[in-house]
């Protein structure tokens, strides 16, 4: 079976300024994740779970080391089309309904117009938020704001 992920020395080390020193947020890392395979990524706080990712992603870079998901570079343009990310705290504009704001990442991804309408709705329905769809983000609970980070993370399925 294929690859999804696949580092070698993978390492990020951060230079703090306030005491002068450097921290190693991810030391030599070695991992290799088949495709199909379920992984998750389990450590108490600052043990690197996040910057791993985000490197993984090509939304940080690493001080050493190597990587690649799904066959090529980690933060390949082909890579970021195929996978998505959502943040512990994803920002949201609090103007956009629940509907403007799927759409929008919808037409991040290029999907065409008739596409794009169907799965929008489909998305919405699937996380619960069909009927406030018109809604501003700034009357949503936190929990749909949770499912619309889910919504939008999954526009590219």
């Amino acid at each position: 079976m294929a690859l999804a992920i696949k580092t070698q020395g993978y390492t990020k080390t951060y230079r703090l300024l306030m005491p002068r020193r450097l921290v190693n947020a991810v030391e030599n890392l070695d991992l290799e994740v088949e495709e199909g395979e379920i992984y998750g990524f389990l450590g108490p706080n600052g043990a690197g779970k996040t910057t791993t990712i985000k490197m993984l992603l090509g939304l940080t870079y690493p001080t050493a080391g190597e990587a690649w998901v799904l066959g090529k570079p980690a933060g390949d343009i082909e890579v970021k089309r195929q996978v998505s990310y959502l943040p512990e705290s994803p920002y949201f504009y609090e103007y956009m309904s629940g509907q403007e704001v799927v759409d929008f990442y919808a037409r991040l991804f290029g999907i065409d117009s008739h596409t794009r309408q169907k799965k929008v709705e489909e998305l919405l329905k699937t996380v619960g938020l069909y009927a406030d769809r018109h809604k501003p983000l700034s009357q949503y609970s936190k929990g749909m704001l949770q499912r619309i980070g889910i919504a939008q993370a999954l526009v590219n399925d």
